[in-house]
């Protein structure tokens, strides 16, 4: 059976060999050609509608947080040439911060029967046994740093108080949008050696919040 830090160390090479594929074909002229193209397309879309762009890009973060599948991580990249690092990553923290407030709101008001046509039964069940109204501040905050943010479900079902989850959200989710902006930074820079410092340290943070929280459930 592989061990957690065998697979860790698997999935970062993993991603780390697809930056290098696509740094590989990024060189050629075609996709270098299309490339520009689609910046125009975006560059003159943000700059023409402002306002609905910001308002997309905020819809799309918020419902990465309510729908597992669905990232906006994709989207990253070509905000950053739009609007910069530091607009994007103050973008990305709002959405995902009123996604987490409204999986908070539907976990308490809806309940267990809605959210589970959402999210897979298995993983709601498995995400209750491991937290509850009752968690300490501290165990909360690495349940939430390493696991989906789709846990605001969990939070709201359990009735957890709202202002300690809204605080968590917030300190949860700060390090994961720093790491994602400057990963995407690396990726349009071709940076390879910044992809792999900010990928292995988002993968060594979450990792660590994980052994933690698995350290404290065997204590309990």
């Amino acid at each position: 059976m592989i061990g957690p830090i065998v697979r860790s160390i698997l999935i970062f090479v993993l991603v780390l060999g697809t930056f290098g594929v696509f740094v590989y074909l990024s060189s050629s002229a075609y996709i270098a050609n299309v490339g520009e193209k689609a910046i125009a397309l975006l560059t003159n879309f943000g700059d023409s509608r402002s306002v609905l762009a910001l308002a997309l890009f905020v819809g799309f973060a918020a419902l990465s947080v309510l729908l597992g599948p669905f990232t906006s991580v994709v989207f990253v990249p070509p905000a950053i040439l739009v609007w910069g690092e530091f607009t994007t990553f103050v973008l990305l923290m709002s959405g995902w911060i009123a996604g987490n407030m409204a999986a908070y709101a539907i976990g308490y008001y809806v309940g267990y029967r809605i959210v589970v046509r959402l999210i897979s039964k298995e993983k709601i069940d498995t995400w209750i046994a491991s937290i509850s109204k009752k968690a300490t501040f501290f165990l909360a905050f690495m349940f939430r740093l390493a696991l989906p943010a789709e846990t605001g479900y969990v939070f709201g079902i359990v009735k957890y108080d709202f202002w300690k989850y809204a605080l968590i959200a917030c300190l949860a989710e700060i390090p994961a949008a720093f790491i994602i902006v400057h990963i995407g930074g690396a990726f349009l820079e071709r940076s390879i050696w910044k992809f792999a410092v900010y990928a292995a340290s988002g993968l060594l943070l979450f990792g660590i919040a994980g052994y933690i929280v698995k350290s404290m459930r065997k204590h309990t």
